[in-house]
């Protein structure tokens, strides 16, 4: 109950505060997040309701299903069967080492020399 508690008490915060403005909440590497933040932070997402907030969870499929098995065997029955649910799954390969390369010199400029691109 008492979660349960803060959570809504955190979305009518929310919702007092972005009526004027919409908010962007990241939620990156969340592969090594514990079980009980996950479920935290889909029962948050739950209650969000029309507020112009968007959540994104950035996280590595495979890692997150290592460590928080039941969590993502919930999560996908929560889904249905199409897979979707409220949510919006996208795929993100990895850069190729030219691509990577092109974003360190867009970054710092022509100087960059090639061998600290491929470090990189």
């Amino acid at each position: 109950q008492g979660v349960r508690d803060g959570l809504d008490f955190v979305v009518a915060r929310l919702a007092s505060r972005l009526s004027h403005r919409p908010l962007l909440l990241m939620v990156d590497d969340a592969h090594w997040a514990d079980g009980e933040s996950l479920t935290w932070l889909a029962s948050f997402t739950a209650r969000l309701g029309e507020l112009p907030l968007l959540v994104v969870q950035a996280h590595r499929p495979q890692e997150l299903a290592e460590r928080n098995a039941s969590y993502v065997a919930d999560r996908d029955a929560e889904r249905g069967s199409d897979g979707q649910g409220a949510t919006t799954r996208v795929a993100l390969r990895a850069l190729t080492p030219d691509a990577t390369a092109e974003l360190v010199r867009a970054a710092l400029g022509e100087h960059a020399d090639d061998p600290f691109c491929r470090e990189v």
